[in-house]
């Protein structure tokens, strides 16, 4: 895993498929387990039946969750309070369009909400983003009454481009948008927003 944000006891990491083999499929699942396991007790909107998914996930081990880890279109964070684990999010490479990415699978356990928290996910996602100077766009959408999510999109610098039906059984979707070469320059009038990509210990895959 490399560490792409840190900020006293918080951290965030990209998970690396190619590098971290079998043990960090297994790590990946016992994360989605625990997080599938929270929604069951507090629902989350986007997934309408985790007690389910997370019944076959149990059943089946980590080879549930195999194809989605290794999927090379994601792009898989993993945010830490200290060792554990407490929030996760995705990026997506767009279908269509090469130049842009999607921000998406944002989450953080119930009892670590309401805490600015997300920003750490954000600030991650943006850095690896930036990264690569093909990516000009990236792209998100929220449940109309997600407020909280909607808030921090905006916090983060991506504008609101009106709603938008992106899956029809979900219905409409807001959809925000931000520019990366503004998000560059921005990192540019940053003193050192560098941080150290030193792997993790491999005792927190444990």
């Amino acid at each position: 895993m490399k560490l792409y944000a840190e900020n006293g006891s918080y951290r965030v990491f990209l998970l690396e498929p190619e590098t971290d083999g079998q043990e960090g499929l297994e790590f990946f699942a016992r994360v989605q387990n625990a997080f599938y396991a929270d929604r069951c007790v507090h629902p989350d909107l986007d997934v309408k039946d985790p007690a389910k998914i997370l019944k076959v996930a149990q059943e089946e081990g980590s080879a549930y969750w195999e194809d989605v880890y290794c999927e090379a279109r994601f792009a898989h964070f993993v945010l830490f309070k200290e060792d554990q684990p407490i929030g996760q999010a995705t990026t997506a490479k767009d279908s269509e369009n090469s130049a842009v990415e999607w921000m998406m699978g944002s989450y953080i356990l119930f009892d670590h909400r309401g805490k600015g928290l997300s920003r750490h996910l954000y600030e991650a996602r943006l850095l690896y983003l930036a990264e690569n100077p093909d990516i000009e766009r990236v792209h998100l959408w929220t449940r109309p009454e997600n407020r909280a999510s909607q808030r921090a999109a905006e916090h983060n610098g991506f504008w609101h481009c009106g709603q938008h039906v992106c899956n029809p059984e979900d219905g409409p979707m807001e959809l925000y948008k931000r520019r990366l070469d503004d998000y560059r320059r921005q990192l540019q009038t940053i003193p050192d927003v560098s941080v150290n990509r030193n792997s993790l210990d491999h005792a927190a895959l444990a």
